[in-house]
């Protein structure tokens, strides 16, 4: 579950909803981290056993799969969920919150879901997070094999014994766990995640009740000349220019 959502208020302020996406934010990188961290350490074993043996390790480490990848996935899958079933949730009270009159007869309840969060969703935010996961995972995957066997042949060319190599493996996982790449995939994961499932709740339940957003920036140091323009702009809502618009629009 995520930890401090009792202090998420999508009803405050930009600068507070940015508190909260960044601790989450943390949360998702912890996670990550943790993750490709375990799953780093039975590839180096695995690595470490074709260098053992010998026998054209350059062939054996081509055959070498990641371990537990689809774990991984699954794993993220219900990370992804948690934070799409939040969104969801505190969109349904923005909008009871605003409204004179309750149009809630037919908006979906996803709290107090007995099954995985996941199963628990709309159908298209269980597409969207199923998508996400998949696709978040692959590729994060797909790049730490790429850069382990990668350290493992430089050290096979360059003569290294096999605890040489090994302790470069361990370094390059390190590095990538720490990278701009895993920093930017949670960040990525997080935010889109929450506006995604936002952006469902409004346009699948309460559509013909809207006429448009306002764009919000956070206005603070980090804030960008883009962001600046369409701060206070108001949109019609899923057209054309706000698909265009619609955050998050860059990693900052």
């Amino acid at each position: 579950t995520l930890s401090n959502v009792k202090d998420f208020d999508l009803l405050g302020t930009a600068a507070q909803r940015k508190r909260f996406l960044n601790s989450q934010v943390n949360e998702m990188y912890s996670f990550m981290g943790a993750e490709i961290s375990e799953i780093g350490q039975k590839l180096k074993d695995r690595i470490r056993r074709v260098l053992e043996e010998g026998k054209d390790p350059r062939k054996g480490l081509k055959d070498i799969e990641v371990p537990n990848a689809n774990q991984y996935r699954l794993n993220l899958r219900e990370r992804l969920a948690t934070i799409a079933e939040l969104g969801y949730i505190n969109a349904q009270s923005y909008y009871k919150k605003n409204r004179k009159q309750n149009l809630f007869g037919k908006a979906r309840n996803l709290f107090g879901l007995d099954s995985t969060k996941y199963k628990g969703l709309p159908t298209s935010l269980r597409v969207y997070v199923e998508n996400e996961a998949q696709n978040l995972a692959e590729d994060q995957m797909i790049n730490l094999r790429v850069k382990a066997i990668y350290t493992a042949e430089n050290g096979i060319n360059r003569g290294f014994s096999v605890s040489q190599t090994l302790a470069e493996i361990e370094k390059t996982i390190n590095e990538y766990i720490s990278s701009n790449k895993i920093h930017a995939g949670a960040d990525n994961a997080v935010t889109t995640g929450l506006n995604e499932s936002e952006q469902t709740f409004y346009k699948e339940e309460v559509s013909d009740d809207l006429y448009a957003f306002e764009y919000v920036a956070i206005d603070d140091d980090r804030t960008t000349k883009y962001c600046e323009w369409l701060n206070g702009h108001f949109y019609t809502p899923f057209g054309s220019v706000y698909s265009q618009i619609v955050p998050p629009r860059h990693y900052n």
